[in-house]
């Protein structure tokens, strides 16, 4: 009886105390919409509408978020179609519990008839057929540039920015707080043109018109406000067309593995810099050092001042240099961009033990830690952070105005240079070598030195 009793005063006091436990954090919840591009359409993987391929977008995103995926886009899918499929409960018990939307949508409005007629014209050709192709090439043209097929074009752009507002309004009917990215537009046949005797058909300069219509749509739009734009417009597919090496047809409109991943870096920013918006009061309004201190505040290589501005126009001293420094050289080196700074009588100790045992600076490098750095003095630092093969070069540089390779830091400056890290500060590209560096700076340098990708070509 006495056991019996026990256990259930235990029983008792796990009932009474399970409310003072914290529940487990829920996982947020990411909702993809939109057409094929966001269906990972073409990649390997895809087999029907939802199939959420690894390398598409979306997947990549969900996983850098540690967000639950939903994805509803589905190829072909148009304005028209989203408007009804955002009334099915499927789509509205999804977008009502999402906290992260991503919005890719509006191609098919334009580009569907252009590219139903060149699928057909280059099958035809890719089967060997190419009897009648001038007559054929010709027919192209027509259908893409006569009077009668801009006014279509007019009309799909017209119907594509009625329905892109009816379209945010049923989102935030149904989710008044969930965070909305959307993808502009880019050109799939923006370099394909053919040439054939006397008659040439430049096909992406027919639809660039109105795809420059729809991309400032969205920023124009009165509910422009609701969601933020990630630029993809620079977005390269595969697209060829070569009659006479059949082996060169290629009119898939849709991103490679790199187009996801260039698509999913920018989603990622845009992310990144609405977080860091949030964050700092004095968030700049230059797009590049938007973009860097997003990037760096995301990686943990940069935070905020005591006060919780960034400052991004403050000048950073050598110490910071050199902490900067660490937290990336640690990083690369499978670490973290935590120290201990309860390490030594000064903030900056560890870090400075870090860099010298480490062999990013000599321990006679730096007098006095504290003063202001020069551009010089940081470059010759950080460009020491990664290993030399990791900076390979992107870029013919054979002299920078104010530098000379055998001044001080004059080797690291031309590797960062080369690099894609650095880029001068005006378009003769001067360094400043002597010039203080100030935190926005900074940031953009570090965001290049962390992430590749983000370099300069």
């Amino acid at each position: 009886m006495k056991t019996f009793t026990r256990i259930l005063c235990l029983l008792l006091c796990l009932v009474l105390t399970a409310g003072f436990f914290p529940a487990a954090a829920e996982e947020p919840v990411y909702v993809a919409l939109g057409d094929s591009i966001a269906d990972g359409y073409r990649l390997a993987g895809y087999t029907a509408p939802g199939s959420a391929p690894a390398e598409s977008f979306p997947v990549l995103l969900a996983n850098a978020m540690e967000a639950r995926l939903i994805p509803l886009a589905v190829s072909g899918m148009d304005t028209d179609g989203l408007l009804r499929a955002l009334d099915t409960q499927t789509y509205r018990s999804a977008v009502a519990k999402a906290d992260t939307i991503t919005l890719t949508i509006g191609s098919n409005d334009l580009l569907h008839p252009a590219i139903d007629r060149l699928t057909s014209l280059g099958q035809s050709v890719a089967e060997g057929d190419l009897s009648g192709l001038l007559t054929d090439l010709t027919g192209a043209g027509n259908v893409l540039t006569s009077a009668e097929a801009q006014e279509e074009y007019a009309r799909h752009v017209t119907r594509f920015r009625d329905n892109w507002e009816a379209i945010i309004s049923r989102i935030r009917a149904l989710n008044p707080t969930a965070e909305i990215y959307v993808t502009n537009f880019y050109n799939p046949y923006g370099m394909l043109e053919y040439t054939l005797g006397f008659f040439s058909l430049h096909v992406g300069s027919v639809a660039q018109t109105y795809l420059d219509q729809m991309n400032a749509w969205l920023e124009e739009s009165p509910s422009a406000g609701e969601y933020r734009i990630a630029d993809i417009r620079d977005v390269s597919t595969n697209v060829c067309f070569s009659p006479r090496d059949l082996t060169g047809f290629d009119l898939d409109p849709h991103p490679d593995p790199a187009g996801h991943a260039l698509i999913f870096r920018r989603l990622l920013s845009v992310r990144q810099v609405a977080e860091a918006e949030a964050r700092y009061p004095d968030f700049p309004r230059e797009a590049w050092a938007r973009e860097a201190i997003g990037g760096v505040t995301a990686l943990g290589l940069m935070q905020g001042m005591e006060d919780g501005r960034f400052d991004p126009e403050g000048l950073l001293t050598i110490a910071q240099v050199l902490a900067l420094a660490a937290r990336l050289h640690s990083l690369r080196h499978g670490g973290t961009a935590q120290f201990d700074q309860s390490y030594g009588s000064r903030w900056y100790d560890v870090y400075y033990k870090y860099c010298t045992d480490n062999g990013l600076i000599g321990k006679r490098d730096f007098r006095d830690l504290n003063q202001p750095a020069t551009r010089a003095q940081a470059a010759r630092v950080l460009a020491h952070a990664l290993e030399t093969e990791e900076l390979p070069a992107l870029r013919d540089v054979r002299q920078i105005p104010d530098v000379a390779r055998g001044d001080y830091a004059g080797e690291e400056i031309y590797l960062l240079y080369r690099a894609g890290v650095l880029n001068g500060m005006n378009e003769a590209g001067d360094f400043y070598p002597q010039n203080n560096l100030r935190r926005s700076e900074a940031a953009a340098i570090l965001l290049r030195l962390a992430d590749a990708d983000m370099r300069i070509k």
